[in-house]
């Protein structure tokens, strides 16, 4: 599939992509920032029971467990950690999986 993150595959086909997921996640209609990793941070994208996804302000370093914190107006302070699933090529967007 070459160097992109994407599988454009469905839209020639008209087939569905495989979805690897356990839990669906759900889009948050809501802004929820995130604060992760010294000095970097994002939004969260999307969530389920299992992980979310993220758009952060500057590259994520690859291979560890991120850290971050969620705040919004609803929520303050929620400090989790995840395992880092995947990353675009820009390495900042992404998908974390929750710690156990």
């Amino acid at each position: 599939m070459g160097d992109s993150a994407v599988d454009c595959r469905h839209l020639v086909t008209g087939a569905p992509m495989e979805e690897r997921r356990r839990s669906p996640r759900t889009r948050v209609v809501e802004l929820v920032y995130m604060n992760m990793q010294p000095e970097n941070g994002g939004i969260l994208l999307d969530v389920s029971s299992t992980g979310l996804g993220f758009q952060a302000a500057g590259p994520i370093a690859t291979g560890e467990q991120i850290h971050f914190r969620l705040s919004a107006g609803w929520i303050d302070g929620i400090e989790l950690v995840g395992d880092l699933m995947w990353l675009d090529n820009a390495r900042k967007r992404g998908g974390l999986r929750f710690g156990q």
